[in-house]
């Protein structure tokens, strides 16, 4: 895919290898930031969510309230999303942005490219010769040299990474146990619907669901025990 200059009205003409040379630095930059922006909106998304959950398990939360939460969460995350990845991806890089991002990576290069550059775009004035044996060099260099070197992919793909596996710690237990954590993301998704509240203890009673003759005695037993870890019921349950 061609770059187009976004930075002049003047159109100019760049040697094929620049300009294919640059083009894989615009498509590095994009794509990285792309990629990190999706590890932050994941991360946002994962630690509103468990701010959710936890605020539902804890408190008792109104209609309204987890309302007003699930669209903060939404808004958030709508934010993440235009700030981390529509951004960096339809962001306008300028030749010269480009030129210099290649030459990072490339100390012996000088600023031969960033030079040629700016001199074929008409900013300075010079000898035509000099112009083009300056240009015709960095042609030459460009071709025997790797641009995109100096972009490293570690903090995008470190993001990223780390994004998944919030987002996997956070619904992973919903797949293993959907008693109680898919019945908090039903209720966490869609606060309008008639879910009942998932609280920190279970009542479990025995013998459940029996059929029995009128006039019988019915023995029933009941047992409080914590949903999450080992924590103890209130006296009072």
């Amino acid at each position: 895919m061609a770059i187009v200059a976004t930075d002049s009205r003047t159109s100019f003409i760049l040697p094929q290898a620049i300009r294919r040379g640059l083009g894989r630095v615009d498509h590095r930059l994009r794509a990285l930031g792309a990629l990190k922006g999706l590890g932050t909106l994941a991360l946002i998304l994962a630690v509103g969510a468990f701010l959710g959950l936890l605020a539902d398990i804890v408190v008792v939360l109104s209609r309204t309230v987890r309302i007003g939460i699930l669209y903060i969460w939404i808004a958030t995350g709508s934010l993440a999303l235009f700030a981390g990845i529509l951004r960096p991806l339809f962001r306008r890089l300028t030749w010269e942005d480009l030129a210099a991002v290649a030459e990072t990576g490339q100390p012996k290069f000088g600023e031969r490219l960033t030079s040629s550059v700016s001199l074929l775009k008409g900013r300075t004035h010079g000898s035509p010769e000099l112009i083009a044996a300056l240009v015709e060099h960095a042609d030459r260099e460009i071709r025997a040299m790797n641009p995109i070197g100096a972009i490293s992919s570690r903090r995008a793909i470190g993001r990223f990474s780390l994004g998944l596996v919030a987002i996997v710690f956070l619904v992973a237990p919903a797949i293993v146990k959907p008693d109680p954590f898919a019945d908090l993301w039903r209720r966490f998704l869609s606060p309008l619907a008639d879910i009942d509240r998932v609280g920190r203890f279970v009542i479990e009673v025995s013998p459940g669901d029996r059929v029995m003759a009128l006039g019988t005695d019915l023995t029933v037993s009941a047992t409080v025990r914590s949903r999450f870890g080992s924590a103890i019921p209130p006296e009072d349950a």
